[in-house]
């Protein structure tokens, strides 16, 4: 048992003093911090952008170009337009850099349902996201209005219903308490997520322990002195070790930068009011 001991201390220390595990643990938080915080810095940095983006709206059906109303990022500058004659190109070379995107409502747009948004970069999806709901209200009543039956638009509000469907579990005992489909998965999917990265990267910390002992023929003169089970294990053991203070390391690092993002946050917020 001392010579499992032994080989632990031995496999635990060779690894943790290595600079690549000082450099990987070290660095491995701040590029989570990073990766979390770059969606909540683009929004911020797009709601704090003031400049309102033009957006050209060519109507072939000739009733639905103000439907589109302007927002706080977008103005909609409402054309008519003949059904099957716009030329996109055309549009864009008159308006140069002032017009950063073109919507097109094509005359069958009650058949099609589809509705054309051209741009010289990649579309903003906020921009998608606001023409669908314009057009999709006012479609939809005019598709309804089509019909002939009076108040129908005014029945089908008033039929929809949205149902709240609460998850319950139930114990052996018989009591009851509210669970999460939603976060339960998601644990499992990170349980996975983690498992799956502690074997492939700590299993190939052994394959590679292995294979510098046996070129350095360091392995020869251990395995002269101990079993090969307790050599195996000794590595086993000690690189799981590795992997319990790494991900310590881990938690405790991310944790302190998350409260000092927090605070830091908490603490800007009356500062930017006074």
């Amino acid at each position: 048992m001392n010579k499992l001991l032994l080989i632990i201390q031995r496999e635990y220390m060779s690894l943790v003093a290595r600079k690549s595990f000082i450099v990987i643990t070290i660095l491995v938080p701040f590029l989570f911090i990073i990766i979390a915080s770059i969606p909540v810095l683009t929004s911020k940095l797009n709601s704090a952008s003031s400049s309102l983006e033009t957006v050209t709206v060519i109507d072939e059906t000739g009733h639905l170009s103000g439907v589109i109303s302007d927002n706080e990022q977008f103005r909609f500058i409402p054309l008519r337009g003949e059904p099957g004659t716009t030329n996109v190109k055309r549009f864009f070379d008159q308006s140069g850099e002032s017009m950063s995107a073109l919507v097109v409502i094509p005359a069958n747009v009650l058949d099609s349902a589809k509705v054309n948004i051209y741009s010289k970069s990649t579309v903003n999806m906020a921009l998608v996201d606001h023409v669908t709901d314009c057009l999709n209200d006012t479609l939809t009543s005019v598709k309804l209005a089509t019909m002939g039956v009076p108040d129908l638009d005014k029945i089908v509000r008033e039929a929809q219903v949205d149902i709240d469907v609460n998850s319950v579990k139930l114990a052996d005992d018989g009591s009851e308490s509210e669970s999460s489909t939603t976060a339960a998965m998601l644990l499992g999917m990170v349980l996975s997520l983690i498992t799956y990265m502690f074997v492939l990267t700590y299993g190939a910390m052994i394959m590679n322990s292995v294979i510098e002992e046996k070129t350095n023929r360091i392995v020869e003169v251990i395995v002269s002195s101990c079993k090969p089970f307790q050599l195996m294990m000794g590595k086993i053991i000690g690189v799981a070790l590795v992997g319990l203070t790494q991900f310590l390391i881990w938690a405790v690092i991310i944790s302190g930068l998350a409260v000092g993002l927090g605070i830091g946050l908490a603490d800007s917020g009356p500062m930017s009011e006074v």
